[in-house]
């Protein structure tokens, strides 16, 4: 039996190359081969070029309810809106004040050492209500919180707070939890021809007696590149310095004449890359050609 020969296709991929009529955005192209690529046993992702366009904060429409200047009992509390963004600690920080000093004369600061907000004012008890599950996170908010208070006479005691001058009289609320500014850790490669069952995302079950798994799956896209760069900014992987990832097949994929691409988030959702549409990667495959053909 004559012994398989193995043989490389390189295949640069690049959104610009794409039909902008029939795909105007990058997150989801198709590129045709001048040759098609035959008997493919594996492909090795070499390198890619991709921007980190998720924004912390995705709709920043009347995220929080706050209390005005003036609080009376049974009062309404106000809607705040703030853009949609990469934000970090300080410039959310920044971004909620500039929103809400006018009408509420509260400040927000964020604790760097303790990875949390704090809400503060001179007087006035105020409550603030996060109302997505987005802000929810970023700002380490449960659900409405009111203020409390520290007074150096007869007020509340807190030993922590009872000698520090950013808390004594003021009403202020901190975040109940550490704030998470970066949920998202990754965008996945979709190639609709090189998908493969090999791949595995982890869910959890709704319940062990039916077997039925909770979210969306991701499972069959080619793979994940880490997103280790600031929003904005482009991530440039290597398969040198981030991780060697390749795809076997357990069978050989016959032919293919295309590349049918689509960046997605873990949802399995297109990436909306705010315009920022180029990105490309580089491939190698691996194709078997029987030894008996070679020159």
């Amino acid at each position: 039996m004559a012994k398989p020969f193995i043989e490389y296709r390189h295949v640069f991929v690049n959104s610009e190359n794409r039909d902008t009529y029939l795909y105007p955005s990058g997150n989801s192209y198709v590129l045709h081969l001048t040759t098609p690529i035959q008997n493919i046993k594996r492909v090795e992702l070499l390198h890619a070029s991709v921007p980190n366009t998720f924004y912390t904060l995705s709709n920043g429409s009347n995220v929080l309810s706050v209390s005005n200047i003036t609080v009376e009992q049974g009062a309404p509390l106000t809607n705040v809106s703030i853009p949609p963004g990469f934000y970090s600690g300080p410039g959310l920080a920044t971004e909620i004040t500039n929103a809400i000093s006018n009408i509420t004369n509260i400040s927000v600061t964020y604790l760097s050492n303790e990875g949390k907000f704090l809400f503060s004012r001179s007087s006035n008890t105020f409550t603030v209500q996060p109302n997505t599950d987005e802000i929810k996170t970023m700002l380490g908010l449960d659900s409405s919180t009111n203020s409390t208070n520290v007074s150096v006479s007869g007020g509340t005691y807190y030993p922590l707070y009872s000698d520090n001058t950013r808390y004594v009289d003021k009403e202020f609320l901190k975040s109940t939890k550490v704030a998470n500014l970066h949920p998202t850790e990754g965008i996945f490669l979709d190639v609709e021809e090189l998908r493969t069952n090999l791949n595995e995302d982890a869910l959890a079950q709704t319940t062990q007696e039916t077997g039925f798994f909770t979210g969306n799956n991701i499972r069959r896209t080619f793979g994940l590149i880490p997103l280790d760069v600031n929003g904005g900014e482009i991530k440039r992987y290597k398969k040198t310095t981030d991780y060697d990832f390749a795809i076997d097949y357990p069978y050989a994929i016959q032919s293919i004449d295309r590349l049918s691409i689509s960046w997605l988030d873990r949802t399995g959702s297109q990436v909306n890359f705010q315009g920022l549409n180029d990105n490309s990667f580089l491939l190698r495959f691996h194709t078997i050609r029987d030894s008996k053909k070679n020159p």
